[in-house]
């Protein structure tokens, strides 16, 4: 391409007039995530924003990229994820390490690495999370490592976060859309509408319910707060200065609402925030079941032990799930191992064997998924088990009755798609343990027509259809 055509391109902008002012500032908003140049001239109605491309450096310039980077370290952990530590390529290896230059990274914060050839707009190798930023270093975690591209010069840009904005600006507006009362039924906050736009007042209760504080040293003010929030029908506000106690407050009335037999929900504008809430709550009442939604990489080290998925990993049904991880760890050393050694020049892999190295971690990863999913379903099953029936009735993955015995056993195969397609079910000695864990009786729950297309299960529903009992679930819902 010619020398005076790139330059024309360089310089080219997009100019835009007569915009409102809340078109202009989402236009540099866009800009700015974008990478692009972006500027304005001239007043009132004659106001213009001109936007254009601008060099790979400049996002830099603005600390949302940073550039030559190189990948110095990978392990597992946080529950699954790869932690890639980058570094500057500039200086590697030297001592004192050479810092990164100045950016606006900060933990949480959503990334994309791609090869710095890449440039703006090209495709990522990965992406992720920014976990924990240092002088010298920012370590990023990442669901799935790429199978190539680590070993070469890196980017990382910063991305918009737009699943939070996204995902209240749905809520909004289909809190303000006009619908019927079977509507309002189906939306949480719905009911609250008319109380928080002051369509009508706030409904309490004549007297709080008996309560004794589990916080013995809540001052007056604290225990008026708490009481106004038991009484509250429709929402309470809790609202005072910094340092006042609010937050000591809401853990109360948290406690209050379990003790009556409630299942609190408790948000915050801010993950720091929520896992204040979990570490007060925690103290407050060391056995009290707490369940910390969110990525892992966005949770204190001190409430991590509270997540999800770490409670799902310390189930009964995930022990297959870690030695994946293990196995994961050892390959994920090795791998980097190669990739250290090739950037140095110093004996380096085998392309093919890189490749095969690769393709079993993503194995081992998907695997360590689908356990870890399996695992999530059996609590959630246990959560809707009747209490009357929670000695009688167990439940369980196939790994989890391995070696044992029951009287009965009910086999679900939680597959059903057009396609045919069943997953795990396909491993035929898991089925073969599932089936023989019966003394007496073993009924299986399944969509016929998805698993018969595998050869075994086919045999299988045939065998139990011919010497069992069968019934259509079409013949049990009435027409």
């Amino acid at each position: 391409m010619p020398s005076d055509r790139k330059a024309k391109q360089k310089d080219a902008k997009v100019a835009f007039q007569g915009l409102t002012p809340r078109q202009r500032a989402l236009l540099h908003q866009v800009a700015e995530q974008c990478g692009l140049g972006h500027g304005s001239s001239g007043e009132g109605e004659q106001r213009c924003i001109s936007i254009g491309a601008t060099d790979s450096n400049a996002p830099q310039a603005r600390g949302r990229t940073l550039l030559n980077l190189r990948v110095s370290d990978a392990e597992g952990g946080l529950l699954g994820r790869t932690l890639l530590t980058l570094v500057p390529n500039k200086g590697f290896g030297t001592t004192p390490a050479v810092p990164l230059p100045a950016h606006k990274f900060s933990p949480h914060d959503v990334v994309a690495l791609k090869a710095s050839s890449a440039g703006l707009g090209g495709p990522p190798l990965c992406t992720g999370l920014v976990y924990r930023v240092r002088d010298a270093s920012l370590v990023v975690a990442v669901d799935d490592p790429p199978e190539e591209g680590l070993e070469q010069p890196l980017r990382l840009e910063k991305l918009a976060n737009e699943v939070t904005y996204k995902r209240l600006q749905d809520t909004l507006q289909q809190l303000s859309a006009p619908g019927n009362s079977s509507r309002a039924e189906l939306l949480p906050g719905m009911a609250l509408l008319d109380a928080t736009f002051d369509r009508r007042e706030p409904r309490f209760a004549a007297a709080a319910p008996a309560w004794k504080p589990v916080n013995a040293r809540l001052d007056d003010s604290q225990r008026r707060a708490v009481e106004l929030a038991l009484r509250a029908q429709d929402v309470a506000l809790i609202h005072g200065p910094p340092g006042t106690g609010k937050t000591t407050a809401v853990v109360e009335v948290i406690l209050q609402e379990v003790a009556r037999g409630s299942r609190v929900i408790a948000a915050a504008a801010s993950n720091i925030a929520v896992d204040n809430l979990v570490e007060r709550l925690a103290a407050a009442a060391p056995k009290l079941k707490l369940v910390r939604l969110g990525h892992p990489a966005r949770l204190l080290p001190q409430v991590i032990d509270k997540s999800l998925e770490a409670q799902v990993l310390r189930s009964d049904n995930s022990s297959l799930a870690r030695d994946c991880r293990r196995d994961m760890q050892q390959l994920n050393r090795r791998v980097m191992r190669g990739a250290v050694l090739q950037l140095l020049k110093l004996e380096p892999w085998k392309r093919a064997e890189r490749r095969q190295v690769r393709a079993e971690l993503r194995q081992l990863a998907k695997e360590e998924r689908q356990r870890q999913q399996k695992a999530l379903q059996v609590a959630l099953l246990r959560e809707l088990r009747p209490e009357k029936l929670s000695g009688s009735l167990e439940i369980s993955t196939v790994d989890g009755f391995q070696g044992r015995e029951k009287e009965a056993i009910v086999i679900s195969m939680v597959r059903s798609n057009a396609s045919g397609e069943v997953g795990f079910l396909a491993d035929a000695r898991r089925m073969n343990v599932a089936v023989t864990r019966a003394r007496r009786h073993v009924a299986l729950v399944c969509d016929s027509e998805t698993v018969s297309k595998d050869a075994f299960l086919g045999r299988l529903v045939a065998y139990v259809e011919q010497h069992g009992h069968y019934e259509s679930a079409a013949e049990l819902v009435p027409s």
